[in-house]
């Protein structure tokens, strides 16, 4: 089943497994569905990390930098695919149950240990969105919070596009291509990679997709999810970031 994430990830997790990193590949069961997720752990973990991806991407996507980090930092890492995402997993988004896998994901935390005073949630775009929610309203508990490129809400702007096909001007772009390759690199954008992106919206086609995450902030205004925390929470922006600028 992850034959095709391990060969394209294959030679990162040979670099992981060569510093004495443990790392996994498996899915959870939610009503029948399954949730794709990988787990690292070090030789000298003592807190763990909860990874939620970006807008349109799955679990791996972006975070290896991140990963790399927080495993030399002595943390551990599971990430997970958002509902409706990833290659391996068959959940589907819905707004009514967006953060339904919190429960499931619980589960598997504490099976390896992790309760909460020992867990550091780590959401980046709509992963922030999710983090979010699930702190706020209690289904999920963690010591810490950290909000990556949070929108308030969901506006898709030339200027957005502009800057995002920008970056392949950048030199870091070109390092990451280097030595990270196309597969964690290029994100998807519309229809372009959805094969290696896919995205399952209950009762709405892919079309719907922007409207279906603009629908998810709407939902549940971040402002005031922000002031039902009562853990610390950092909260991090790019100062040249068209869809989410700093609050």
């Amino acid at each position: 089943m992850f034959g095709l994430w391990e060969n394209s990830h294959g030679h990162w997790f040979s670099k992981l497994e060569s510093w004495g990193v443990r790392c996994e590949r498996s899915t959870l069961s939610i009503n029948e569905e399954r949730l794709a997720y990988a787990y690292f752990e070090g030789p000298r973990a003592k807190a763990c990390i909860l990874l939620l991806h970006g807008t349109g991407n799955d679990a791996l996507f972006g975070w290896d930098l991140w990963i790399e980090g927080f495993l030399q930092g002595g943390f551990a890492v599971l990430a997970i695919d958002l509902e409706g995402h990833g290659e391996h997993s068959s959940t589907q988004l819905d707004p009514e149950t967006f953060t339904y896998s919190s429960g499931p994901v619980l589960s598997e935390l504490s099976a390896r240990g992790w309760n909460h005073d020992r867990l550091v949630v780590c959401g980046y775009s709509l992963g922030a969105l999710f983090a979010l929610q699930a702190l706020a309203t209690g289904s999920i508990r963690a010591s810490r919070l950290i909000l990556v490129a949070m929108p308030l809400e969901v506006r898709i702007s030339w200027a957005f596009v502009w800057r995002e096909l920008a970056t392949v001007s950048r030199p870091i772009f070109w390092r990451h291509l280097l030595t990270q390759g196309w597969r964690m690199t290029l994100p998807a954008l519309g229809c372009w990679r959805r094969q290696t992106f896919p995205l399952r919206l209950s009762n709405f086609n892919e079309k719907t997709y922007p409207k279906r995450v603009a629908a998810l902030f709407q939902r549940a205004s971040p402002m005031s999810l922000l002031s039902r925390l009562s853990l610390p929470c950092l909260l991090v922006h790019g100062s040249w970031d068209a869809l989410a600028p700093p609050l």
